[in-house]
């Protein structure tokens, strides 16, 4: 029923850009994912005449059978797919947000203006409630050493923006799992850090369920170069040595050699006695 709808609603668009092209939206494809409480409702690229976040959500909502979008006053989400805003006592702060190319937006969706090649992402979360969220980005810049170390802004309590680390959260490296620590790191083991592109995922869920870091994309890779792939050095063995006899050395060393020196004079001088006797 959607499809049709959509269907009527892009002819009528035809029809009305045939009267009214010089005034027309410019096409553009932007790049749109919506991550639900705990799964990914819509993930791809989207062709629109729209030109703000909220027509684009209507567009895309009258075009999936596979979605429901809420959207009562045409500028406010209040729900996707049963993931309702206000839903967790007793702040009810819960609810739908969204970020372009990475930055939250100052502004509602209904004026929030899109541009081709924008990176859109609607989310779920209790953010700004008992919850917290985190939006996790990843630092390589000690891949090399097999490590990754996840951060998010965040504000302090004078509101002035910081940078926090992401603990305690399950990062898979081509389905294996790791938990970041107190420092949002994780070392990757040495036989699965290899050469080439690597899936990696980031979740981290309340007990409740509630999301509390925003998922990866479903195609997120990090690459591993040769360069990073440190080769194995070989062991250096140590020469075998030879315990040293005991000497004894010092004033005992003198008694000892002096002791050796007077046996010995005594076995020449009893060996020339022999020879003299036999004589």
């Amino acid at each position: 029923m959607k499809k049709i709808i959509s269907a009527i609603a892009a002819f009528a668009v035809v029809l009305s850009s045939l009267v009214v092209s010089p005034f027309a939206a410019d096409e553009k494809t932007v790049s749109l994912r919506i991550e639900g409480k705990s799964e990914t409702y819509f993930y791809g690229d989207v062709t629109t005449n729209a030109s703000t976040v909220a027509e684009l959500m209507n567009e895309v909502d009258a075009a999936n059978d596979n979605l429901t979008i809420t959207n009562p006053t045409g500028t406010y989400i209040t729900a996707i797919n049963g993931d309702k805003a206000g839903s967790i006592e007793p702040l009810k702060y819960d609810g739908w947000s969204d970020i372009i190319n990475g930055v939250a937006p100052s502004v509602g969706i209904g004026e929030q203006q899109i541009k081709d090649g924008d990176v859109i992402v609607f989310y779920y979360a209790d953010e700004f409630g008992s919850h917290g969220f985190a939006r996790p980005v990843a630092d390589l810049s000690k891949l090399g050493d097999r490590e990754i170390t996840f951060t998010s802004d965040a504000y302090a309590e004078d509101f002035s923006p910081i940078t926090v680390p992401v603990e305690g959260a399950k990062v898979t490296w081509d389905g294996k799992e790791y938990v970041t620590d107190a420092d949002g790191k994780i070392v990757i083991d040495k036989a699965d850090f290899t050469v080439g592109d690597h899936s990696v995922g980031i979740s981290k869920v309340a007990e409740d369920g509630v999301p509390l870091v925003l998922r990866f994309a479903s195609d997120y890779k990090i690459t591993v170069t040769a360069d990073m792939v440190k080769a194995e050095a070989p062991a250096v063995t140590e020469p075998e040595t030879k315990p040293a006899e005991d000497v004894p050395s010092g004033d005992t060393g003198y008694v000892y050699f002096a002791v050796v020196a007077i046996i010995a004079a005594a076995g020449i001088a009893a060996v020339s006695k022999k020879r003299a006797y036999e004589k």
